[in-house]
C-alpha cells in the first residue's frame, strides 16, 4: 500500500485526505470535504473553500485533475458556485449528501502538472476530463446521442478517440427510473457504430440518478480520457465468478478499467450494486446484505487488478432510501472505517438496488514499457 488517509475533524469541515506516492515519482492526492456547518448554502461553501485553501498550502504545487461539486438543489445552487477551483471549471451534480448538509466536493489533484480548463498535462500523457455535457433533444435517448456525438468531436479535437483513449464515463439521469432506458438505447446504438461491442470492450461507467439544474436536461455526462497510452496500457476488469458481464442484460459498459503506467496503475470501478453472475439482483429489501454483497463484488475487481479494498482512494456511495444513511454510515464505520468516502441521495438505475457504490484506486508498479504517469 502506497498511500495513507489522514481525516481531519474540525467545526468547519471534514476533509478525508488520501495522498498516493511513490519513490522518485509523482504525488497524487484525493480530497473528499464535507462541510460541518447547517448554515445557507453560500456559507457551507465558504467552509469548503477555506478547508481547501489550508489543504492547499500544505500540499504545495498541486493542480486539480478533476472535482465534482455535490449539492442539493442544482437548480438554485449551480449559479452560486465559484466559476473555478485552482483554475479548472469542476463537474456540479445534484446528489443531496446524506449526512445533513447542502453540499461536499471531490477533488483530485496531482503536484507539478500543467493545466487548462479541460486538461492537464503531465509528463508524456494529456489528462481530459469533460464536466456537465450536456446534449440536445426532447428525451433521454436523444440527449445521450447528442452528447456522445459531441464529446466524440471533443476528443478528436484533442487529438484522442472514444474507443481507444476514453477512460471513465458518468451519466447522471433526471429520474432513472423512467428515463434510464432511454440512455442505455442511445449508448448501445453510439457504441455498435463506433465499434465498441461484446467482443472488443465498453467504457467503465456510473448510470445513475442526478440532475444538472438545467430546464429541460435529463442527461448530463463527466467523462475522463487520457492521451499518449500506447497499447497494453488499459486493461479491463470482470470478476466473472461474481458479476455478469453487462452485455448480458442489455447495457453497454465495464465493471472496472485498469490504467498502468511506469510507475502506478489506477483502477476505475464503476457503479457496482449487489448483483450476482447471473445479472440477478442480491438481497432485495436488505440494504445492508445488499451494502455487504457490493462490496465483495468491488473487492473481486479490484483483486483482478491486483490491488484491494486498502488501495481505495476516494468512493462514492448511493443510497435510494435517504432514511437508510444512519445504518450504512455505521456499517462503514465499522467495517471499512479508514475508507474515504461520501454517501448521497442517489437512486440507482433498477428499484430494487437500495445502495451502489464507485470508487477509485491506485497500487505501485514497475513496468519499464511504460512511460511513468
Amino acid at each position: 500500500m502506497n498511500f495513507r488517509t489522514i481525516i481531519t475533524d474540525t467545526d468547519r469541515a471534514r476533509v478525508q485526505l488520501a495522498e498516493f506516492a511513490v519513490e522518485g515519482g509523482t504525488t497524487e492526492y484525493n480530497l473528499m470535504i464535507s462541510t460541518r456547518l447547517r448554515g445557507s448554502f453560500c456559507e457551507q461553501v465558504d467552509s469548503l473553500v477555506r478547508s481547501l485553501d489550508e489543504v492547499r498550502e500544505r500540499l504545495g504545487n498541486v493542480a486539480v485533475m478533476f472535482g465534482r461539486w455535490l449539492v442539493s438543489d442544482a437548480a438554485n445552487q449551480a449559479s452560486l458556485l465559484p466559476e473555478e477551483v485552482c483554475g479548472r471549471r469542476l463537474s456540479v451534480v445534484e446528489q443531496p449528501p446524506l449526512d445533513g448538509s447542502k453540499v461536499a466536493l471531490w477533488l483530485w489533484l496531482v503536484e507539478g502538472a500543467e493545466t487548462t480548463t479541460n486538461t492537464l498535462q503531465h509528463g508524456e500523457y494529456l489528462h481530459v476530463w469533460t464536466a456537465d455535457a450536456r446534449g440536445e433533444g426532447a428525451t433521454s435517448e436523444e440527449q445521450t446521442s447528442d452528447i456522445l456525438k459531441r464529446y466524440t468531436a471533443t476528443l478528436n479535437e484533442e487529438g484522442c478517440t472514444l474507443t481507444d483513449d476514453c477512460i471513465r464515463t458518468w451519466f447522471y439521469v433526471q429520474d432513472v427510473d423512467n428515463n434510464y432506458a432511454g440512455l442505455v438505447r442511445a449508448r448501445r446504438e453510439f457504441f455498435d457504430e463506433c465499434g465498441l461491442r461484446r467482443d472488443t470492450h465498453y467504457i467503465a461507467s456510473t448510470g445513475i440518478e442526478g440532475r444538472n439544474g438545467a430546464v429541460g436536461s435529463v442527461v448530463t455526462m463527466d467523462a475522463y480520457a487520457v492521451r499518449g497510452l500506447s497499447e497494453g496500457q488499459i486493461t479491463f476488469l470482470y470478476a466473472r465468478d461474481y458479476l455478469s458481464p453487462t452485455a448480458d442484460y442489455g447495457v453497454t459498459f465495464e465493471r472496472g478499467t485498469a490504467v498502468q503506467y511506469g510507475d502506478r496503475r489506477h483502477l476505475f470501478i464503476s457503479g457496482t450494486a449487489s448483483i450476482d453472475s447471473k445479472g440477478e439482483v442480491v438481497h432485495v429489501g436488505d440494504v445492508r446484505r445488499q451494502a455487504e454483497r457490493m462490496i465483495t463484488n468491488i473487492v473481486a475487481l479490484l483483486a483482478e487488478g491486483a490491488a484491494t479494498i486498502e488501495d481505495v482512494q476516494m468512493a462514492i456511495v448511493y443510497l435510494r432510501d435517504m432514511g437508510d444513511y444512519e445504518q450504512i454510515a455505521q456499517w462503514f464505520a465499522e467495517r471499512l472505517p479508514d475508507l474515504p468516502l461520501v454517501i448521497t441521495l442517489a437512486p440507482v438505475c433498477r428499484p430494487t438496488w437500495l445502495i451502489e457504490m464507485e470508487c477509485v484506486a491506485a497500487v505501485s508498479v514497475r513496468d519499464e514499457r511504460f512511460a511513468k504517469f
